[in-house]
């Protein structure tokens, strides 16, 4: 029998379960990998000013897993959305969720796949000194970081890089009366209410975060730059998987299977930040080893799949795109290639980053 995996994420966590999958398969099998962007390319993008060898070598591992041919890939496609998870369950002996922390959110503003742009848990595991995060993923030269949202995680992890940046911000869109600032701030830490962000600026990567302010008496809307090397996400405060169950913010699971009324969902797994916090003990690695051992103990009782994927992406009228053609490598070189005169982490004196505001 052929097993078909869906693995619902094609982050980190995602190719860490398809690269186990595909190196421990006793039978035939066949991944699908589901992503809600467009490329697979989301760590390379906006891993925190993430080193030159670092990104080459994620991206080899990321061309190893789709040059097998066992393996398909399907972006653009939002699960929970226009299609739910149930529906996906339908086209898969199991499904897996690695859709990264649940908490983070996309920014849904223009040039919100610029690079520089982080999440507030990839800090969180660098912090932490996670084994999901090279030490120097963070590049320490820069001075500036700019946050969306306030709420105890973003100020928590704000005040920890005030440590050891010259600049840190933090920024929400709602009014200060309607939020509960911190005390004691670090001299170095600026917040920021009533500015709501509207688009990424920068042509290389992401310079600084465009914000306006709420209209005047006269109905004059004022614009504002924010000068940044690294934008952090904002972050949700609730779990989007309806029926799954939750714990502290997370996928609810037991050795790899989703929890659902507390009892193990045979065919539902979750592995990576999607069913731990970024600061958690534990690794991608390790994730990927507990479900292929739950896939490997539940492979009888696996339910039959009803519909192909492609069938149901196409019965939903969803138009997917491939990576036929693409290399992740390839396109890493070419980003590179932009930082030839500035570097792989660029403009990390401040008095450089204002100083090229008119060529943004």
């Amino acid at each position: 029998m052929t097993v078909r995996v869906v693995i619902v994420g094609a982050g980190p966590a995602g190719f860490a379960v398809a690269s186990a999958l595909l190196t421990a398969a006793e039978s035939d099998i066949r991944i699908e990998l589901v992503e809600r962007t467009a490329r697979p390319d989301g760590l390379l993008r906006h891993g925190p000013a993430a080193g030159t060898q670092r990104l080459r070598e994620v991206a080899s591992e990321v061309d190893a897993v789709l040059a097998d041919s066992r393996v398909s890939f399907r972006g653009n496609v939002v699960v929970g959305a226009a299609l739910t998870l149930d529906e996906v369950r339908t086209a898969a002996h199991a499904v897996v969720l690695a859709t990264g922390a649940p908490a983070d959110l996309p920014m849904e503003i223009a040039g919100d796949d610029s690079v520089g742009i982080g999440t507030i848990s990839h800090v969180e595991a660098w912090l932490a000194d996670s084994a999901d995060v090279a030490t120097d993923e963070l590049d320490l030269d820069m001075d500036t970081a700019v946050l969306i949202g306030i709420s105890d995680e973003t100020v928590r992890v704000a005040e920890a890089l005030c440590g050891r940046l010259r600049h840190v911000q933090l920024v929400d869109a709602r009014p200060q009366a309607e939020i509960d600032l911190p005390e004691d701030a670090p001299a170095n830490l600026v917040i920021r209410t009533a500015l709501t962000p509207v688009g990424v600026v920068g042509r290389s990567r992401a310079r600084a975060l465009r914000c306006i302010h709420a209209p005047d008496r006269y109905g004059r809307v004022v614009s504002e730059d924010l000068r940044a090397q690294l934008l952090l996400r904002p972050r949700a405060n609730s779990l989007c998987w309806p029926g799954i169950d939750e714990d502290d913010g997370h996928i609810a699971s037991h050795k790899g299977r989703v929890l659902s009324g507390g009892t193990p969902v045979v065919g539902l797994y979750a592995a990576g930040w999607a069913a731990r916090a970024p600061d958690a003990k534990g690794s991608h690695a390790d994730d990927a080893a507990t479900v292929v051992a739950a896939l490997r103990a539940d492979h009888v009782a696996l339910p039959e799949p009803s519909v192909g994927l492609a069938d149901l992406l196409r019965r939903c009228g969803i138009v997917a795109s491939t990576v036929h053609g693409w290399s992740a490598l390839a396109a890493t070189n070419a980003l590179l290639a932009r930082f030839t005169g500035e570097g792989t982490a660029p403009l990390a004196d401040y008095s450089a980053l204002i100083a090229q505001v008119d060529e943004d």
